[in-house]
């Protein structure tokens, strides 16, 4: 077994909904395990005195193209958000709290949440949607809900999100294979060539 690779994303990153659609596969391919982490890029922003690419005209005009572009090169659904860019922090707390006790299962329910929002147009941001979105994937929709409310379910999110920065991550999506990182769908090419090696 080539081993087990780290992946980083954020729910808010079309890249990282592209790539988290295709990142198990393309593991599994060469005997890989993952290991998902979610967690805000806006706050990766704020460490790293960076800007959101969106705030520049002719960046997000370019997005704009290469999103759907990108997506249809992957084979994976994709239509623009009425409502995007938005804050989907109650989806990382739903995937924090889940994967807290079963990391499998928050995998599930992130790949389920992420193609609601970006294929299927649902209101991410809504508690009591992603609440519906985890009793679809198989959990308990009352303990959902109220976690999505709790203050140490809150709180380990945003602690969980410190760690993901300290240890050096930046954008959506992000993996991390032998101590490499690899940065955007556009080095997915990349990172098969080294789990192939690595076999």
């Amino acid at each position: 077994m080539a081993g087990t690779l780290d992946f980083y994303f954020d729910f808010t990153s079309p890249y990282g909904y592209i790539a988290s659609q295709v990142i198990d596969e393309i593991a599994a391919r060469h005997g890989c395990a993952t290991r998902w982490h979610a967690f805000m890029v806006t706050a990766a922003y704020k460490q790293f005195n960076a800007t959101n690419p969106l705030t520049h005209a002719a960046k997000e005009k370019y997005f704009r193209l290469d999103i759907p572009r990108t997506a249809a090169h992957f084979g994976v659904p994709f239509r623009f958000p009425a409502t995007w860019p938005e804050n989907l922090v109650a989806a990382g707390r739903a995937f924090s709290w889940i994967e807290d006790r079963d990391p499998d299962a928050a995998k599930r329910f992130a790949k389920a949440a992420l193609r609601a929002y970006w294929a299927d147009g649902k209101a991410l941001a809504s508690p009591d949607v992603v609440a519906d979105i985890g009793a679809a994937a198989g959990e308990d929709r009352a303990r959902l809900r109220a976690a999505l409310d709790d203050a140490s379910v809150k709180q380990r999110f945003i602690d969980k999100g410190t760690a993901v920065l300290a240890a050096g991550i930046f954008g959506s999506p992000q993996a991390v294979f032998r101590g490499e990182l690899y940065w955007g769908t556009d080095r997915l090419d990349q990172l098969e060539a080294a789990l192939k090696k690595a076999r």
